[in-house]
């Protein structure tokens, strides 16, 4: 059964790191996963019959621990588990992958030159598309590898001013920090910097409260074989699970059996909770839909539907003006799930807080729409479950235009 959250249970957040070449992702990354064994106490384990050099263990550790290619890992503080990962493809990932963390985090490396070809040209964080998605998640920008610089405050400065100058209208932090040495990011050991560490930052997000009702999204089909989904919890909570456990499909409208539950670090799981990245290991005859939600068979998890009422917000394109009318065809990105739409209607336009009638809509507009779907989507009113009500709309070139809610929808 669906229970309430608890004081005890512990709080997950999950971290996607973002970056160009050199921006340091994987040293990042090591460095956190070496630390949170030495928190652990993990990095040795004491044997009583034989003497062991330290220095020796130690440099046979950082062997093992380097000797292969880290892309994410978890940190344990307090009563947190943060959960980090790699993003390999800045654009596709952001729309993709975005939308199933709560922090995102962009690494730009504080080696004189390397910042610089980091910013060059057309600036290659599309930080448009970042400003649609700022609902609902904290955005941090790490000045790593500070140390090239011996930690100069001047240096800092000139970062913080650039990124000012080329961003507008977006909330984010930024922090100094260097993997190497480890500062900044568990406590401030820098004297000029004021903020917070870079995991104090992070465990000051604001997770979204539980919701009594479980819907767990397909978001991918694992490499590693042909049984194993890639699932967020987008809402409720489920603990003591026993195997197998049967879940409601709502594409399939099938039941499924689940005979395993993994985490995004590959450790099985005894309990799922809201915001939970995890992976679901089905018998080899389920087969599952990307973008479809699973749910407890007793309660209804969302709605299908091919028809909706959304409000959204146009936003300025610097090649040319943005034009919806009846017969505009485009692309929805409902979190992270990639759906054509053709507009039936403008139903209205917003002026100065009013509806009124017009045909169209144009850049930097809002107004409702009456769209249309070729298959049926799972979805819900934003106010209801804002992870299947918000969206991201993309025209046919997959350029982001703008952002909206569902407003009304036409159940199947």
């Amino acid at each position: 059964m669906i229970q309430q959250s608890e004081q005890q249970l512990t709080n997950k957040i999950n971290v996607i790191i973002y970056g160009k070449c050199d921006s340091g992702k994987t040293e990042l990354l090591k460095a956190l996963k070496k630390e949170n064994q030495k928190f652990n106490n993990q990095l040795y384990q004491e044997d009583s019959d034989e003497e062991i050099d330290e220095e020796e263990a130690m440099d046979k550790f950082e062997c093992d621990l380097y000797s292969s290619q880290v892309t994410r890992c978890s940190f344990s503080l307090e009563n947190y588990n943060i959960y980090f990962e790699e993003s390999k493809n800045f654009y596709s990932d952001l729309l993709l992958k975005a939308s199933n963390f709560e922090v995102l985090m962009f690494l730009f490396n504080a080696q004189k030159g390397i910042f610089e070809s980091q910013i060059d040209n057309s600036f290659f964080f599309n930080f448009d598309a970042l400003k649609l998605l700022k609902q609902n998640y904290k955005v941090i920008f790490a000045i790593t590898n500070m140390n090239s610089c011996n930690w100069s405050k001047e240096r800092f400065d000139f970062i913080k001013d650039t990124l000012q100058s080329l961003i507008s209208n977006l909330q984010y932090t930024i922090i100094p920090i260097d993997s190497k040495s480890f500062t900044n990011i568990t406590k401030i050991e820098c004297q000029w910097y004021q903020g917070k560490s870079l995991t104090e930052e992070i465990l000051s997000t604001k997770l979204n409260n539980f919701q009594d009702i479980l819907r767990i999204r397909v978001l991918d089909i694992s490499k590693r074989c042909n049984s194993a989904y890639e699932c967020k919890v987008l809402s409720g909570q489920l603990k003591q699970i026993e195997n197998p456990l049967n879940l409601n499909s709502t594409l399939q409208k099938t039941s499924v059996q689940v005979i395993g539950i993994m985490d995004s670090i590959d450790n099985v799981q005894s309990n799922i909770s809201q915001n939970d990245l995890i992976q679901i290991l089905v018998d080899e005859n389920t087969r599952l839909k990307v973008g479809d939600i699973l749910s407890l068979p007793h309660y209804t998890s969302c709605f299908l539907s091919k028809e909706l009422l959304v409000d959204i917000q146009l936003e300025s394109q610097k090649q040319s003006s943005i034009i919806i009318t009846s017969g505009y065809k485009g692309y929805l990105n409902i979190y992270g799930i990639q759906t054509p739409f053709e507009v039936i209607n403008v139903e209205y336009i917003n002026i100065d807080g009013k509806k009124q009638t017009q045909d169209y809509l144009k850049s930097k507009q809002s107004g409702g729409l009456k769209i249309k779907l070729p298959e049926p989507v799972c979805l819900e009113k934003f106010n209801v479950c804002f992870e299947l009500g918000h969206f991201l709309i993309l025209n046919i070139d997959q350029q982001i235009i703008g952002s909206g809610n569902v407003i009304k929808l036409k159940p199947l």
